[in-house]
């Protein structure tokens, strides 16, 4: 439901630095108004620069061991429906492609490849399993090692990776905090504070149509009642249908058979592969020129009290706050 990004801090020589896993406040911009709904995209930051992009066929892999609580069979199943919801909209040829499950949890981008759109559900915090003077903690790397860097009232980050000359996305990732929250697929009843599941605790089908959402360009939205909202309560079911709103959001920026759209006129639209003024290169095939990371964030009820946050943990700027529930 709310993304954050992960990864190393990066840079190279010139241009515009990478910048992955840096926490961006909420980006409102960008709204396409109908007369009782308003959807929101993202934009690079300091600009009225919209992200999306620019193909219609879409990948997403899943790390292969998907959500402890349920396992990786039920988990790859409830993904598969919420990516189902966004692709049936009739009035758009956005078109999601399962690639099934990996081995590899690492997220990020990386320039020489190869890259999976992945979806990843990180069992504990990095404070449990990485030591207080590992340099993870200053370089902002630790979710390489597999765990959940981010703060433990964040359910759900999704990092995208897009040309800050245009907003043209060209990765994104969706991590689960899997340490804090007990994700759930059924369909009742909801859990008491004191119950632990069968119940509906953390619906993994309603947190992850949230995160697609940010994963194909959208912010948080002001209504309280669409998918894009970023407030949750314990027990959710209701983000996983989409709301007017995400269907009208769809369908504005990437309708069927028609050009895809974009918030600044001046950038029009361009072919896959097309020059727009970014050059890539960097250090050790790492770095990427001219891209930056967004990542946005959702916080729902924790299963258990916060832990204490070490030294060189990152809070984020905005979320998904908890709900009643």
């Amino acid at each position: 439901m709310g993304d954050r990004g992960g990864g190393s801090p990066r840079s190279g020589g010139g241009g515009t630095a990478v910048r992955s896993g840096v926490w961006l406040p909420a980006l409102i911009a960008c709204f396409w108004l109908s007369p009782a709904h308003a959807f929101v995209r993202s934009v690079v930051p300091g600009t009225d620069l919209c992200l999306f992009w620019n193909v219609r066929d879409l990948d997403w892999s899943m790390q292969a061991e998907g959500a402890p609580s349920i396992g990786p069979e039920r988990t790859h199943v409830a993904l598969a429906r919420s990516f189902a919801t966004w692709q049936e909209v009739a009035c758009t040829d956005v078109v999601f492609h399962d690639q099934g499950r990996i081995a590899s949890g690492a997220t990020g981008y990386e320039r020489k490849g190869p890259n999976h759109n992945l979806l990843v559900f990180r069992p504990a915090a990095c404070g449990q399993k990485v030591p207080a003077d590992d340099p993870c903690w200053t370089t902002g790397g630790c979710a390489a090692l597999g765990c959940w860097s981010y703060d433990s009232a964040v359910i759900a980050v999704t990092t995208t990776t897009f040309r800050d000359k245009t907003g043209e996305i060209l990765h994104a990732d969706i991590e689960f905090n899997a340490g804090d929250f007990d994700f759930t697929d059924v369909d009742s009843p909801i859990c008491t504070a004191i119950q632990r599941p069968p119940c509906v605790s953390t619906d993994v089908q309603n947190t992850a149509t949230h995160e697609i959402g940010h994963f194909i360009g959208l912010d948080h939205s002001p209504d309280p009642h669409a998918t894009m909202y970023a407030s949750a309560g314990r027990g959710e079911t209701a983000k996983r249908s989409l709301s007017d709103d995400e269907n009208e959001a769809i369908c504005a920026i990437y309708p069927r058979g028609g050009p895809t759209s974009v918030c600044n006129s001046a950038s029009g639209t361009r072919p896959v592969g097309a020059q727009d003024g970014c050059s890539c290169g960097g250090q050790g095939g790492a770095s990427l020129i001219g891209l930056l990371a967004l990542a946005a964030a959702i916080r729902l009820w924790p299963r258990r009290p916060p832990p204490r946050r070490r030294r060189g943990d990152r809070r984020p700027c905005g979320g998904l706050e908890p709900g009643a529930g």
